[in-house]
C-alpha cells in the first residue's frame, strides 16, 4: 500500500503531491490554484469596501453641504476679483 505524502514547495508552487498518483496530482493542480483565489478575494473585497464607504461619506457630504460650499467660492472668487484693483495700486 502506497502512503500519500506530502511536499513542501515554495509558495507559488505549493501543492499536494501524492505519490504514485497522476489523478492527485492532477487535482492538486487544479485545486491549488483555486484556493489561492478564493483566499485573496477577501483582500479584493475589503479594498473595495474601504473605497465604497469613503465614496459614499464624500457624496454624503457634498449632498448635505455642496449648496454652501458652492456659495462660498464663488463669493471668495467675486471678493478676490473685486479687491484686485485695490491690491494692485
Amino acid at each position: 500500500a502506497e502512503i500519500a505524502r506530502l511536499e513542501l514547495l515554495p509558495e507559488p508552487q505549493a501543492e499536494i503531491v501524492v505519490a504514485g498518483e497522476p489523478a492527485g496530482q492532477l487535482q492538486a493542480l487544479v485545486v491549488g490554484p483555486l484556493v489561492k483565489r478564493f483566499t485573496e478575494i477577501p483582500v479584493v473585497v475589503g479594498g473595495m469596501l474601504s473605497a465604497t464607504v469613503a465614496f459614499v461619506g464624500i457624496a454624503f457630504v457634498f449632498a448635505v453641504g455642496g449648496n454652501w460650499m458652492l456659495n462660498e467660492i464663488v463669493t471668495f472668487t467675486r471678493v478676490l476679483f473685486e479687491s484686485i484693483p485695490s491690491l494692485l495700486g
